[in-house]
């Protein structure tokens, strides 16, 4: 059916602009349903016998149109076309160019698919099963709560009442405005109705209101904006550390856009299912518990860094994306983008011991492995329908999104990048906005041309490979695209800031050039016996190095520049171009290596080619050079920093899983009975959670029974992930076998499920068991789950790189009405796996 829809008829006509909703919503938990009423004020601005509006699984039981607060007199039908989900509003004779209030009854479930306005459930601290209703309207969901305009440039003020039991707790995006408890009484119960402030000016994709049995934590003034945290009972312990973040990040963002925060109030709200990670609903932040409650003395370091990242991600948001929004769902990319690239720089500066830009190159990194597919799309693409929009939401929008703001920004210098935001953001504030006119506010300040370098990133897929050569005293830099399959000739040009570092008399130099065409020289003083083309891993793209010569720096390489050099040599193995043999003897120069975002790349390339080598020895040698060194410098150091804990706890994953050394393996399950039996011990939480991976990797039946119960009884959201994921990583058929079951009888929730099927898949054992698990219950999985996490899902079959296997698989997706959601990650997720399945039949 969708592949014969019209995708131009998803827009709404241009004949009717709303300015206010006022929302009344009576949802009642334990039926599943809600009841409803809004009242739109809008603008006709032209003549119209009808007037189209979004609705989504809702009954509409009435529609009454007013002028001047009188009901006009015009004979009212209307029909729904639920392919579109749009609602045509049909008026016997038309109605004149004016102001109007528009009126419609309204009722619908409180599904169970994660979004629109559904239900969900948690067990308390008591034992009892809670229900909660609550929201989740991005992209296109708002249309299934109540009827609106469901486009991002019909931003509007929303006034939302909502009407519950009296031992409810409820909140939405602003502040409370009045509470009447006896509102009404109904089946021997009192209910209450809360009204809330008005908002801002805003899209609807931002609305939200949530109800069930919550509480709120202690209220701290930042700035003048009250922020809370908003909790299931019985998890206000857990609260501090996302409130310390909440502060932190409300402050550092009112100062950094140079404009206070939009809204009345912010709450940040922990929910129980989420398929997200969390939404920036204006002032009503939502979230999944493990991202925002958290014992810190629990967590590990990577945990703790994750929650930040979230929070300042969302906080973000209040500005670019809720005071300021997209026109239309093309320009989401610059919304998402730039929160990601804002939280990295906020939390870089918030824990400085955590070296966040240096963590930063793993997500680039990720970006880039997508973006050197022939799969790949452009960062800003044509979007129409829903599903368009949904497709927005992956590495590309979000990861090189922000890695080429970053480089924008050193190119253009931080205070010039900050000031053309903050003009940015100052002009446009409460209204819509397009790329260019970001590009038009930093072209203004830098005098720079930014529309025309950004232009050649935002539209054209792929990212470009750099070589070099020296003459006399010029350095020739030459630019082509980047790709692991080479399929065509390709001749895409790049405005390129090339960063430079090169040694001249024993002094370091830095050097800032665009490269807009095919080839170009440099001129320097002298040709520099080291030199470096991406320093500081500034730039989005690779750099062909001649990996054996004496102009490759070897040392004084900050984290970001070794963890470029080594990701770009393992691109070109990936591609055929450079030799495994050479990659695994180059790996060996970092033997005295100590920094764990290095160790854990060396640690993925390894175990990646020790899937694939039929000489696992090689591979095993390699490693036990790298990782005893780590391990044995850091066991038994006092006081270990965060970044050693970080590489001791890599350490003890590479010489278990890898190479399976005994008194490794022995010391983790020592560590584990320790740690389950409540023994006092010196390993930090980071080790813990290595050794409860370990401790499942070799686990028994008897082990799987102590993780599900462990799972089932955890103290914390962290602790609850943690022994979920690690279902996954048994290599007993048994045991996996017993996964499944638990997916199917809902013991996992849906929102988590997904990911510990591509967890499964992922298991060199059981992958393939796990895919036959998928395929044959794809009906019931797929219905089971929220849809834009079977894409998700679907990302660990990268790993089954059998050719055998990649025919099956291609087979099965045939069908193209497979997959509802996310094409074109599906698209990536098999010629990936074409990529590895070459890796191995080269080694």
């Amino acid at each position: 059916m969708s592949q014969m829809l019209d995708k131009k008829k998803f827009r709404l006509p241009k004949n009717a602009s709303p300015t206010k909703y006022k929302i009344e919503l009576h949802p009642d938990l334990e039926a599943k349903a809600f009841e409803g009423k809004v009242e739109i004020l809008l603008n006709i601005l032209e003549e119209s016998k009808n007037i189209s509006i979004n609705v989504a699984d809702l009954e509409i039981k009435t529609i009454i149109l007013k002028k001047n607060s009188a009901e006009i007199d015009n004979s009212i039908s209307w029909n729904i076309d639920n392919d579109y989900e749009i609602m045509s509003i049909n008026f016997e004779k038309p109605i004149s160019i004016g102001e109007y209030s528009l009126s419609i009854g309204f009722s619908g479930i409180l599904n169970d698919k994660l979004r629109g306005f559904y239900h969900s459930s948690f067990k308390d601290h008591n034992g009892n099963i809670q229900s909660i209703a609550t929201t989740q309207f991005e992209s296109t969901d708002a249309r299934r709560a109540f009827p609106c305009f469901d486009e991002p440039e019909y931003k509007s003020v929303f006034s939302v009442s909502l009407i519950l039991e009296n031992e409810l707790f409820c909140v939405s995006n602003a502040a409370e405005k009045s509470i009447d408890d006896e509102y009404l009484k109904s089946e021997g119960k009192t209910l209450k109705k809360v009204e809330f402030h008005d908002t801002i000016p805003m899209s609807t994709y931002l609305v939200a209101f949530i109800v069930g049995p919550f509480e709120a934590s202690k209220e701290i003034n930042v700035n003048g904006t009250n922020l809370r945290i908003i909790y299931p009972i019985g998890k206000g312990h857990l609260c501090d550390f996302a409130l310390e973040l909440g502060e932190y990040a409300l402050d550092y963002f009112s100062k950094y856009y140079k404009i206070p925060y939009p809204g009345d109030k912010l709450d940040m709200i922990a929910v129980p299912d989420f398929a997200f990670g969390a939404m920036e609903n204006l002032g009503c932040i939502t979230y999944r518990e493990a991202l925002l409650l958290v014992d810190t003395d629990q967590a590990t370091s990577n945990e703790l860094i994750r929650i930040a990242d979230v929070i300042c991600h969302e906080i973000a948001h209040m500005w670019f994306g809720d005071l300021v929004t997209m026109k239309w769902w093309n320009g989401i990319w610059l919304n998402e983008a730039f929160a990601t690239f804002m939280a990295t720089k906020a939390v870089a500066d918030y824990n400085k011991d955590w070296d966040r830009w240096a963590q930063f190159s793993l997500e680039k990194s990720m970006a880039m492995d997508i973006d050197s597919l022939s799969s790949t799309r452009p960062i800003e693409y044509p979007v129409i329908s829903p599903t368009d929009a949904d497709g927005m939401f992956d590495l590309i929008t979000y990861e090189k999104g922000g890695s080429i703001l970053r480089m924008l920004e050193q190119f253009l210098g931080e205070n010039l990048f900050r000031d053309g935001v903050s003009h940015y953001l100052t002009k446009h504030s409460y209204g819509n906005t397009e790329t260019d006119d970001l590009w038009d506010s930093l072209e203004k300040i830098s005098i720079l041309p930014v529309k025309k370098i950004m232009d050649t990133w935002i539209f054209q897929p792929g990212h470009p490979i750099i070589s070099y050569s020296f003459k006399n005293n010029s350095l020739n830099i030459n630019q082509k695209i980047f790709k692991y399959i080479e399929d065509s000739e390709n001749n895409t040009i790049w405005g390129i800031p090339i960063f430079i570092k090169y040694k001249e008399n024993n002094e370091y130099k830095s050097h800032k050039f665009l490269l807009d065409k095919k080839s170009d020289n440099i001129s320097l003083p002298i040709i520099p016996n080291e030199i470096l083309l991406n320093s500081n891993a500034y730039g989005f793209y690779r750099v062909n190095n001649d990996f054996k010569s004496n102009r490759i720096l070897t040392k004084n390489y900050t984290s970001e520049e070794k963890y470029s050099l080594i990701d770009d040599y393992w691109s070109l193995v990936l591609n055929g171009s450079k030799n495994p043999e050479e990659f695994i003897e180059f790996c060996e120069s970092f033997k005295d290596e100590l920094d764990p975002d290095i160790l854990g790349l060396l640690y993925s390339c390894l175990a990646s080619l020790n899937r694939s080598y039929k000489n696992k020895n090689i591979i095993h040698k390699v490693v036990k050079i790298i990782f005893e060194n780590s391990y044995n410098k850091l066991l038994n150091l006092s006081n270990r920093s965060i970044r050693e804990i970080q590489s001791l706890a890599i350490s003890f994953r590479a010489l278990c899983i890898i190479i399976k050394d005994e008194n490794v393996i022995n010391l983790s399950g020592q560590i584990f009975d320790n740690y389950v039996n409540h023994k006092k011990q010196n390993f930090e939480p980071d080790i813990i959670s290595s050794v409860i991976s370990i401790n499942a990797f070799f686990g028994d039946k008897e082990v799987f029974d102590k993780f599900v119960n462990l799972m089932e009884n955890a103290k914390t959201p962290q602790d609850e992930v943690r022994f979920q994921r690690s279902l996954a990583l048994f290599q007993d058929e048994q045991n996996i076998n017993k996964l499944f079951t638990f997916i199917l009888e809902d013991k996992i929730r849906s929102q988590d499920s997904p990911y510990l099927l591509a967890s499964a898949l992922n298991n060199e054992t059981n992958g393939w068991m796990t895919w036959l698990f998928i395929s044959n219950n794809w009906e019931i999985l797929t219905k089971k789950f929220p849809e834009n996490s079977i894409v998700r899902m679907l990302s660990g079959i990268r790993a089954l790189n059998h050719r055998k296997y990649l025919i099956e698989i291609k087979k099965f997706f045939e069908d193209p009405n497979k997959i509802k959601q996310g094409k074109l990650q599906l698209d990536q997720h098999l010629e990936k796996l074409e990529i590895n399945v070459r890796l191995r039949e080269r080694i």
